[in-house]
């Protein structure tokens, strides 16, 4: 088996990507989705913004509960700025703590949400 890492820019998620053997084509890949926040679909924001912009919310999450909508902009984590999806990556690999502060625009007004990453499960939407 060959196992390798994808991120895939602009998403908000990395891919896990194993190719297994195939008995009529050799090697097939086969792939795994690992999302970076619990209960929301990310992708960096277009210009003019700065930041991630939520695509996808799962209904009944933590993330819904605390009002996180579509189309929201993180433009933080921890308080450290977030431009890109591969700034919170870069964040949350090197900072594992349970839960992660949220700083968000919803129609350009800010709002502060916490998350707990600590319930694997609920990651993506």
């Amino acid at each position: 088996m060959v196992v390798g890492l994808l991120a895939i820019l602009g998403t908000g998620c990395l891919v896990l990507t194993r190719a297994v053997q195939h008995p009529r084509w050799g090697f097939a890949p086969t792939s795994v989705a690992v999302d970076l926040l619990p209960g929301l679909t990310i992708e960096t924001a277009p210009p003019p913004d700065t930041g991630i912009i939520v695509t996808s919310r799962r209904s009944g999450d933590q993330a819904a509960a605390a009002a996180v909508n579509v189309g929201d902009i993180i433009t933080a984590i921890d308080r450290v700025p977030v431009k890109t999806i591969d700034d919170a990556n870069a964040y949350l690999k090197s900072h594992q703590q349970p839960v992660i502060l949220l700083t968000l625009l919803h129609h350009r007004r800010p709002y502060l949400v916490r998350l707990n990453r600590a319930k694997r499960g609920d990651y993506g939407a």
